[in-house]
């Protein structure tokens, strides 16, 4: 036997919602709905009487669903605004702002709003209309089952969203550790900087190499690793001819890159990230027992 859904069924489903908005004239059938002199809006303290609540439940109803009310032409006057409606409006003058529902938004509170004894009676008169509306409790059930799919979709369609957005953050840093597993033989800063770029937020070789320096990576004012990195195997100084100058050169081991992804992890326990995200060397000693 098919049954028409529970009024619960309108404060769970805004897509119910939405269908319903429009059948304003079951406010009046309900309970007599006091209008301003425009004839096309109530205030919070007229929509608190109405319902039977208080002027706090109608504001918290609000806060939750200030869009979806929005949408059904809840608004706050202020400023010029708010004086050219008091001047129709005498009963208004002397407020700072003033908020202000309209039929339909009054409806949308009414589908909303739990613990009113009147609230409960506007769903279900909506409710009844709605079966009387489609035509027989056969269509209404499969009213009811279509609108149960579109929010399933709706649903299914966020998740769907979110899990694109977390692929799109995810694809690069697998594409740096896949290059990081790969990695032999010796490389310069700037291929070093390129490959490790998942994890340094794409820094480029200057920046790459600031970032090291604050970590006590690389010799302050100069690309030169710590000896002691060296003699771990992470770098190595090599020695370039530049303009018939020797100079020399770090590069960074295959080993040393894959200590570096560690090291520049955002959860890596030996560093700290400060409220610009920048990463901060803890204490040493830290590193020591894990290096």
């Amino acid at each position: 036997m098919l049954t028409v859904p529970n009024e619960l069924a309108l404060t769970e489903s805004r897509t119910m919602r939405a269908a319903t908005v429009d059948r304003t004239n079951v406010l009046d059938k309900v309970k007599a709905l006091a209008m301003l002199p425009d004839g096309m809006h109530v205030t919070t303290e007229t929509a608190a009487s109405y319902y039977e609540v208080t002027v706090d439940a109608i504001k918290k109803v609000v806060e939750r669903n200030r869009s979806e009310l929005a949408e059904n032409g809840y608004t706050v006057l202020r400023g010029q605004q708010l004086r050219e409606f008091e001047s129709d409006n005498p009963s208004l003058s002397k407020r700072r702002a003033v908020a202000l529902f309209s039929k339909r938004t009054m409806l949308n509170l009414g589908q909303l709003l739990t613990g009113s004894e009147v609230a409960k009676a506007v769903r279900t008169r909506l409710l009844d209309s709605e079966e009387e509306h489609s035509g027989g409790a056969a269509e209404l059930e499969m009213a009811k089952r279509v609108i149960a799919l579109q929010d399933q979709l709706l649903t299914l369609t966020v998740v769907k969203d979110d899990l694109a957005v977390r692929l799109a953050d995810l694809t690069p840093k697998a594409e740096g550790y896949d290059d990081l597993i790969e990695a032999e033989g010796l490389f310069d800063m700037n291929t070093a900087a390129k490959i490790l770029a998942p994890v340094t937020g794409r820094m480029g070789r200057t920046r790459f190499l600031n970032q090291l320096r604050g970590m006590k990576v690389i010799i302050q004012d100069s690309t030169l690793p710590y000896q002691h990195l060296v003699d771990r195997g992470y770098f190595a100084v090599r020695t370039d001819v530049v303009n018939g100058k020797a100079r020399p050169a770090t590069v960074v081991t295959a080993k040393g890159l894959r200590w570096l992804q560690a090291e520049l992890r955002e959860d890596h326990p030996t560093l700290a990230r400060g409220a610009d995200k920048n990463v901060v060397q803890l204490p040493q000693q830290s590193r020591g027992e894990l290096a």
